[in-house]
């Protein structure tokens, strides 16, 4: 199995260690590893549009970004700003919104960022829903796994859907081997570690785009004095709401019965 890695690099302004990172000078199909290294460079970074979930992972580092698939959701999240200025998102109609460090946000229309420095995880032919908020918390509002937590920063709208989240390691951190369903794309925002892979140990550090493969073995290592957070692109879920199960009709009650329970009032 392959993928197309386009010019994952060093990052201008951010202290890496090189000899962690794969360099590419030019675009050229290499075997799947578990785990993928990339530098903030601006534009596409890797392609996968052959995916059970086709999904395209951008950068953007100061430069305008102009994301103008139609039919796509873009998911993206502010590492930090240049020039001490707010990132900027522009649409259609003129609408222009400002985000600051640790911003995240939804787009299912075209969008251009400025001035920024981050990511944008587009998913192919998916319909999400617009959203923004921020900065992310220092710590999850969920228990995860082996002492870490996590906060769903942007739900999936309906069950099956994509989602964005934080991941958040205290010091000593050395967890369980474990396997994703699916891809796993994202950035260090915060900190750093160690993610370790049955191929290789990979050093994390802030601002390291990364991206673990669909049902890549690995787990994360952080030291004493050590913390890290990660934002993490997930392209579908198990979890979230649908026609049957939603809060508007599961609280909706006649004569003490739930809606859900009702076939004969809920919509067809």
């Amino acid at each position: 199995m392959s993928i197309l890695l386009l010019h994952p690099g060093s990052t201008p302004g951010i202290s890496t260690n090189v000899a962690t990172m794969q360099t590419f000078k030019v675009c050229y199909n290499v075997d799947m590893k578990s785990f993928s290294s990339f530098g903030l460079d601006s534009g596409l970074l890797a392609d996968y549009s052959h995916d059970q979930f086709p999904t395209r992972l951008h950068a953007f580092h100061g430069e305008p970004l102009e994301l103008s698939e139609r039919g796509s959701t873009f998911y993206g999240f502010i590492f930090d700003t240049v020039h001490g200025a707010r990132a900027k998102i522009e649409m259609a109609g003129g609408r222009v919104f400002a985000l600051d460090k640790g911003m995240y946000f939804c787009s299912n229309e075209p969008l251009i960022i400025s001035d920024g420095i981050g990511i944008a995880i587009e998913r192919l032919m998916h319909n999400g829903m617009f959203m923004m908020g921020g900065p992310v918390e220092k710590n999850g509002r969920l228990k995860y796994i082996d002492g870490c937590t996590d906060s769903l920063l942007i739900p999936p709208v309906r069950k099956g859907d994509p989602c964005l989240n934080s991941l958040h390691f205290p010091e000593n951190i050395d967890q369980t081997m474990h396997t994703p369903p699916s891809m796993r794309l994202g950035l260090v925002s915060d900190g750093g570690g160690i993610c370790i892979t049955p191929d290789e140990e990979t050093v994390m550090y802030p601002g390291q785009v990364f991206g673990i493969h669909t049902m890549a073995p690995h787990k994360f290592r952080t030291g004493s004095g050590q913390t890290m957070t990660v934002v993490a692109y997930h392209p579908d879920s198990d979890f979230g709401p649908g026609d049957e199960d939603h809060p508007m009709l599961n609280r909706t009650s006649v004569d003490g019965v739930a809606a859900r329970d009702i076939p004969l009032i809920r919509t067809k």
